[in-house]
């Protein structure tokens, strides 16, 4: 699979991690049907983690987080940090590091009338809304473990 050819040719060239994602989150980008993204995901990630490649799962999906989880992901690459249904709980039950990410709104609109009020602001908000002591690791732990 192209996916596949892709991530040796990543490796190749000196790639850690590989960030895996079946969903474009860009500015007014459609939607991804959760099977469809599962369909494009789980099947590269078990393939990479069986060789013992760092992945990295980009998906807003706590169904997804969970099987990528099972299926071998070290890391969860979330950009709406967590703020689904479930999704700390998925991360919160698994040793994995986890990349919070942010969008105003959703990929269809978050670009209709963005504001911002500074970066800290935004890390503020979001650090609020999670537990306080969520137990997971960061990836550069995760990886410094698995390399050293």
């Amino acid at each position: 699979p192209a996916a596949l050819n892709h991530a040796e040719r990543l490796l190749a060239e000196g790639a850690d991690i590989l960030d895996i994602g079946g969903e474009s989150t860009r500015p007014g980008a459609p939607p991804v049907p959760l099977d469809e993204e599962r369909r494009r995901v789980l099947p590269v990630v078990e393939a990479l983690a069986a060789r013992g490649v760092c992945v990295s799962v980009d998906t807003r999906h706590p169904a997804l987080m969970r099987e990528a989880i099972a299926a071998g992901a070290s890391i969860i690459n979330d950009v709406q940090a967590l703020t689904a249904p479930g999704a700390i709980e998925a991360c919160a039950a698994a040793d994995v590091g986890v990349v919070l990410m942010h969008m105003q709104g959703q990929p269809g609109t978050m670009q209709a009338a963005p504001r911002y009020d500074g970066a800290g602001g935004v890390v503020r908000r979001k650090s609020a809304a999670l537990p306080p002591m969520l137990p997971v690791k960061t990836a550069c732990q995760r990886l410094h473990r698995r390399r050293f």
